[in-house]
């Protein structure tokens, strides 16, 4: 089950970065299809908030794997981690989004 999870979210993935790609190097092809998705996914590459938070989604996503392994090589962090870490590093991302909507006010179009 596991594997085609994976398979699922590296094709997905893959498709993502070829749209990307042809974004970024000004396809014609995406442009005369859907000007407006083109013009929204150009803006989507350079917003810092899609950025933050994809990262953050990935920091938050290898977590449960790595967390063993960081408490074992720095056992002085263990008092300082709660038991449930995801909870405040979830509301932290969402103070954070609400902070960059404040900072950063122009559509992904205008971008």
């Amino acid at each position: 089950m596991n594997h085609i999870v994976l398979m699922a979210f590296t094709v997905v993935a893959f498709s993502i970065i070829a749209l990307v790609v042809m974004v970024v190097s000004g396809s014609d092809w995406l442009n005369a299809v859907n000007p407006v998705l083109a013009a929204r996914l150009r803006g989507a590459v350079r917003s810092k908030t899609i950025w933050l938070n994809a990262l953050g989604a990935a920091l938050i996503e290898q977590l449960p794997s790595a967390m063993p392994d960081i408490l074992a090589q720095v056992p002085a962090l263990q008092p300082l981690i709660p038991d449930n870490v995801y909870q405040p590093l979830m509301a932290g991302m969402i103070v954070i989004n609400i902070l960059m909507r404040f900072h950063v006010r122009v559509p992904l179009e205008a971008k």
